[in-house]
């Protein structure tokens, strides 16, 4: 089953998305209609302490708008960093039995020297034996720019 995963990012203190969530979740409904994932994880955490809700809650709301079926979405709401996105993702994913995974990240987060969301999620699944595929936030010469990171 494939599963479509989607990293939160610190809501702005009003509760909007900030530009950086706006582009994954734009991303998101594309791989969406391209791939028709079996559920979609949406990762994070309540982080901004003027918002009362969290990243996963504000995702869903914003996926649901674009016509996302709500009966996909699994929201993991206890993450407050990168590293606390990736130990409860793979959690989840073994809950799951998932076998592919299909990430929404941008080439910052791919290439970000320390706490690389993108390394850190491969070198988990990798124990679990699960396949994963990054669809990027940043088109233009992605497949260039990926393969140093698979």
């Amino acid at each position: 089953m494939l599963t479509m995963i989607l990293l939160g990012k610190r809501l702005l203190p009003d509760g909007t998305l900030p530009p950086a969530l706006r582009d994954r979740l734009y991303i998101a409904v594309d791989a969406y209609a391209r791939f028709q994932p079996d559920r979609i994880l949406l990762s994070g955490g309540k982080t901004q302490p003027s918002v009362p809700f969290t990243e996963a809650e504000a995702m869903k709301k914003a996926l649901i708008e674009q016509g996302i079926p709500e009966d996909l979405m699994i929201k993991e709401e206890g993450s407050h960093s990168t590293f606390e996105n990736m130990r409860n993702v793979t959690c989840l994913l073994k809950e799951l039995h998932a076998d592919e995974v299909l990430l929404i990240t941008s080439l910052d987060h791919m290439s970000r020297a320390l706490m690389n969301p993108v390394a850190m999620l491969k070198q988990r699944l990798k124990k679990e034996q699960i396949r994963l595929t990054i669809y990027s936030t940043d088109r233009s010469g992605i497949d260039l720019k990926m393969s140093k990171y698979l």
